[in-house]
């Protein structure tokens, strides 16, 4: 049915196949030697008709041509339009290789660059940019960037229906939990609540949404080892900044950005100077562009801040401006969610 729908509506003919998830793996892998066994016949066919047409022009043999494919080639074809029973004329669509894969699942991170250390896909790019441009209006331009390898696209994410539909799918275990009947829920905006509260279950994570790039890994659901990440350099600035910018100096091109981050720094520390340790930690713990607490260790540095009382310091102020945006988050979310009910 679904071939008759791509057949009409855009010339194209749809052979699919379903598997379950426990053959699916095996199904594949299995295509994928069959078609790599393909390929390596088909080079290994194509070096010696090399190897035969070297070995001939060094015997001093010229191509001749027989005359039986003389008269193949002389022979006229006529092309033959078939009309189908209401007159209009019938497409006819070539068969399915046995070895032919064009569009197929891939399910994790490790199986796209499993595949495509295999060089058995193909980029995507040129279609993407032409007769499949359509798909850029429906699929989110991070779910694009994460199927790209070494620049060049070889799998499309996507975590909704590509197109236009009229249906909505429920998780009916989650709404079971939640008390929800699905009948009530006739428009995307009669689920609100339903999502926002499904949202608080630490347990359920939400398919549209954020989605983070693939090759960035978070520690914990929390964001603790954040913090953490966040302060490993300081203590490697508040020791080594100067010294490094002092080498930096010795080069001309290297010197100008020594003095551009100094200069940067000197206008951070007036605020600073006046209170200090009070002035560094809100230095850090506003969550405004050039503030944080890289900025605020370049800046204790260059006021010869000792460690121990710089680092706690910018510690607090970590924390602080992890508690600052946060709380903006919950009340934009409380804020949405006043405004959708």
């Amino acid at each position: 049915a679904m071939s008759e729908i791509t057949q009409a509506k855009f010339n194209t003919a749809i052979k699919l196949e379903l598997y379950t998830e426990a053959e699916y793996d095996k199904m594949l892998e299995k295509r994928m030697d069959e078609i790599q066994e393909q390929l390596d016949k088909e080079e290994a066919e194509a070096e010696a008709k090399k190897q035969a047409a070297k070995e001939a022009k060094k015997n001093g043999a010229t191509d001749t041509t027989t005359a039986e494919e003389s008269t193949d080639e002389s022979t006229e074809i006529v092309d033959e339009t078939i009309l189908d029973e209401y007159g209009l004329p019938e497409t006819f669509y070539p068969d399915v290789e046995d070895t032919q894969l064009d569009i197929f699942l891939i399910t994790d991170y490790d199986m796209l660059m499993k595949y495509s250390e295999k060089e058995v896909l193909s980029p995507l790019d040129e279609s993407l940019s032409s007769s499949s441009k359509l798909l850029k209006s429906y699929i989110h331009p991070t779910l694009l960037a994460a199927g790209k390898i070494n620049g060049s696209t070889y799998a499309i994410l996507n975590n909704h229906p590509v197109g236009e539909y009229t249906f909505m799918l429920l998780n009916k275990e989650l709404m079971d939990k939640y008390y929800y009947d699905a009948d009530d829920f006739k428009s995307f905006n009669d689920a609100v609540d339903f999502m926002l509260e499904v949202g608080n279950d630490t347990n359920v994570t939400p398919f549209e949404g954020d989605i983070s790039p693939i090759g960035i890994h978070y520690f914990t659901a929390d964001g603790s080892e954040s913090i953490v990440g966040n302060m490993l350099p300081v203590p490697f600035i508040l020791l080594f900044i100067r010294k490094f910018l002092h080498w930096m100096k010795r080069y001309p091109r290297l010197g100008r950005i020594a003095e551009k981050l100094e200069r940067r720094a000197s206008n951070k520390s007036g605020r600073v100077q006046k209170s200090e340790l009070i002035g560094l930690c809100l230095l850090v713990a506003i969550p405004l562009p050039g503030t944080g607490a890289w900025t605020g260790a370049l800046v204790a540095a260059l006021m010869e801040m000792r460690l121990k009382r710089a680092l706690p310091t910018i510690f607090l102020g970590v924390v602080l401006a992890g508690i600052v945006v946060t709380l903006v988050m919950a009340l934009g979310i409380e804020a949405l969610s006043f405004l959708h009910g």
